[in-house]
């Protein structure tokens, strides 16, 4: 497949990540904050997990559908591209920071690429726990291990949601202005 990077992200994908990314900040508070003395808040979890693996669910179907080159900037697993994120790295650690967008960096694509990797296992773990919950199995062995596997998950999630909001600011205060072409609508 030949075909060229996209310029900049499309309305669709900027619609799509500005909701996921208010979505899953919410949830990421309710999930911090819930317990079992709080059970509004644990099935406003439940069925806002619901959604976003619907939103995670839709995502993966456009990108194999309707955006196919994007799967080469979210995962960059050739030798090429992996040598192309190494010295991305060697530079950004040497305080140069890698371009930004659907045409950026190989290192970019592959941070954003284990962002969707981590959002798709916590809300597939997610819904699969929901599910248990459901059939009255999430006390079982298999729902322990789904339950733990859904907070690893969401942890390595949380830090990588902290971590990618601290670089979006960085890249900003430096003028790249990554905040404001991503969450512009219109054309």
């Amino acid at each position: 497949m030949n075909e060229q990077p996209l310029a900049r992200w499309s309305g669709s994908i900027r619609r799509l990540h500005l909701t996921v990314a208010l979505l899953v900040t919410i949830q990421i508070i309710i999930g911090l904050t819930m317990d079992r003395h709080t059970p509004k808040l644990v099935w406003t979890h439940f069925y806002l997990g619901l959604t976003i693996s619907a939103l995670v669910l839709w995502h993966w179907f456009w990108i194999l559908t309707s955006e196919r080159r994007l799967l080469h900037h979210l995962f960059p697993w050739s030798p090429r591209r992996l040598g192309e994120a190494l010295a991305d790295a060697r530079a950004a650690i040497g305080g140069k920071l890698p371009q930004s967008g659907p045409s950026g960096s190989s290192l970019a694509g592959l941070v954003h690429g284990f962002g969707l990797l981590a959002l798709t296992a916590v809300a597939a773990l997610g819904t699969t726990l929901f599910i248990l919950i459901e059939l009255n199995l999430s006390r079982s062995e298999l729902g322990e291990i789904i339950e733990d596997l859904h907070a690893t998950f969401a942890w390595f999630l949380i830090v990588y949601w902290c971590g990618h909001v601290l670089l979006a600011t960085i890249h900003e205060a430096r003028g790249d202005h990554v905040i404001a072409r991503m969450f512009r609508f219109g054309k």
